[in-house]
């Protein structure tokens, strides 16, 4: 039995059977069909029968069948379409390639090219095949030189929920924010799903505030108070100061006697900073305790 690579070599085809090599290679079933017509020595009806069995044949025959002929009235000099049609499938992959943020190899350009052609994706109402084709090959790439990025629709929506997701003090891996991307862009989820999914997240974290959460206001926005006052008692930056800090988590999600979910008041929160080592390194710690040592060394008439 011949090895599959070499029943996949074209190049003993004539020139008549040009347009074979980029129809069966646009398609993992074709390929899979030609091998097994190949391996098992089949014949015109039963390789004919074979083909037509195909998914690809029922959804896409007709779009083949007019690319075909538009190559072999290409090639025979009556018509300029099939060049023509070359160029716009490349014009519309590059296009939505680069709106959705999927980076593509000369391969992947060139399969899904002769994809669109002999499957009809740049036909009215199919363009969504297209895209969700596209959507698979979504993946960190190079964006302005920068290597590592996604870029388009795709990393916009990224940097979106990754900035929802940090405002809320959720964590998610970067598969899971890719895995997002593709599934918007493929049409299988919104973006709203996401954001209202994070959030959902949020409020089981945070229950207390759960249905402000819910409502589009972020955790980090609630923690203000407790940010600023973090930043001044401990008088640190408070861009330092994230929704992963223990102080704010206990601010955001104490509970009271009873097993309750609350907040924790300013005034408590403060004497519990007061606590923490840095607040003593502090200017104003510094300063009470000088204050403190003055009126004590007053008292035993030291000073004064």
């Amino acid at each position: 039995m011949a090895p599959r690579f070499d029943l996949l070599d074209f190049n003993r085809l004539g020139k008549d059977y040009a347009f074979l090599p980029s129809l069966i290679l646009s398609d993992p079933e074709l390929r899979d069909v030609w091998v097994q017509a190949a391996e098992q020595g089949m014949q015109g009806p039963a390789i004919e029968l074979a083909f037509r069995n195909t998914n690809w044949w029922n959804e896409n025959n007709k779009y083949a069948r007019r690319a075909i002929a538009e190559y072999q009235m290409s090639k025979q000099g009556q018509s300029a379409d099939w060049q023509l049609r070359l160029e716009e499938a490349g014009l519309l992959v590059d296009q939505l390639a680069t709106q959705i943020g999927a980076p593509l190899t000369r391969e992947d350009r060139d399969r899904l090219i002769q994809q669109t052609i002999y499957q009809g994706w740049d036909q009215e109402g199919r363009q969504r095949l297209l895209q969700q084709a596209l959507a698979a090959q979504i993946k960190p790439g190079v964006v302005g030189g920068r290597p590592g990025m996604i870029g388009g629709a795709a990393g916009s929506f990224i940097d979106t929920l990754r900035d929802l997701a940090r405002r809320n003090g959720v964590r998610y891996s970067d598969e899971w924010f890719l895995s997002a991307a593709k599934a918007v862009a493929e049409g299988k989820s919104t973006e709203d799903d996401y954001i209202r999914s994070v959030q959902e997240t949020a409020a089981g974290l945070f229950p207390v505030f759960a249905q402000q959460i819910r409502s589009g206001t972020t955790a980090y926005d609630l923690a203000s108070p407790f940010i600023t006052t973090m930043a001044q008692e401990l008088e640190i930056s408070p861009t330092s100061i994230t929704m992963d800090d223990p102080y704010i988590r206990q601010a955001l999600g104490g509970v009271d006697a009873n097993g309750k979910p609350t907040p924790m008041s300013l005034w408590d929160f403060t004497r519990k900073l007061r606590q923490d080592p840095r607040w003593m390194n502090t200017r104003f710690a510094q300063n009470q305790v000088t204050g403190i040592a003055d009126s004590v060394m007053q008292m035993f008439g030291l000073r004064g």
